[in-house]
């Protein structure tokens, strides 16, 4: 049983077939609007601790969050 089938999958062929499978996974296993806003939320609550002690310093995010292609058990990289 694979939960993101649909017909749209089942009635193509070839690299089709494979295109819409895997934009249909992405589309069940992507995270939440809760999920990424707890991300946002963390991101903003240690760049504040690190402003409060070196206000100079700068601090970004990198990797699979920041361009919005991280999986729900993703880690946030931070420079």
């Amino acid at each position: 049983y694979t939960p993101w089938m649909n017909d749209k999958i089942k009635n193509s062929n070839g690299y089709t077939k494979l295109h819409y499978e895997v934009l249909s996974f992405y589309e069940l296993i992507k995270p939440t609007e809760k999920e990424n806003n707890a991300r946002f939320k963390t991101v903003e609550i240690i760049k504040n601790a690190i402003h409060e002690k070196f206000p100079a310093w700068k601090v970004k995010a990198f990797g699979s969050f920041p361009v919005d292609l991280h999986l729900p058990d993703s880690d946030i990289d931070l420079v």
